[in-house]
């Protein structure tokens, strides 16, 4: 995460919300975000549902504008491969300045998508065996 953090620029924003006073994660804040995300982006971020990978294209303390968008990536059952990929996609197209709200959609569901297959790998050669029956 800090490399990510460190190649996005200075013209962009990621929040890790911490607590300066305990040195830990400030879960309130981190739910002040979510809110804001629900209620600006129509995003349902659940609390218990993180961590979450979030690229706004306008200060996450403003109301957006009209053009503003939220790309939400989220890495709750996602193994490290797969969240390493949708990381280093998203970091490209910040650096390239193309983010689009679809294409990181897109991403975050080709990772759900593998990670699924990868966790139930036994069970979809089953599948493809008995197919191959028929």
């Amino acid at each position: 995460m800090k490399r990510f953090g460190k190649s996005i620029g200075n013209n962009n924003l990621v929040v890790w919300v911490k607590n300066p006073k305990t040195d830990g994660l400030n879960v309130e804040m981190g739910k002040t975000y979510a809110d804001r995300l629900y209620r600006w982006y129509g995003y349902n971020l659940d609390y218990s549902s993180g961590p979450y990978l979030v690229y706004l294209t306008q200060n996450p303390n403003q109301p957006p504008n009209a053009n503003d968008f939220a790309a939400i990536i989220g890495f709750k059952n996602k193994n490290y491969e797969d969240s390493i990929e949708a990381i280093e996609y998203l970091e490209s197209q910040i650096r390239r300045e193309k983010v689009k709200k679809e294409d990181v959609t897109m991403i975050n569901y080709w990772i759900d998508l593998k990670s699924i297959a990868r966790s139930n790998v036994d069970i979809i050669i089953d599948i493809a065996k008995n197919i191959g029956k028929k």
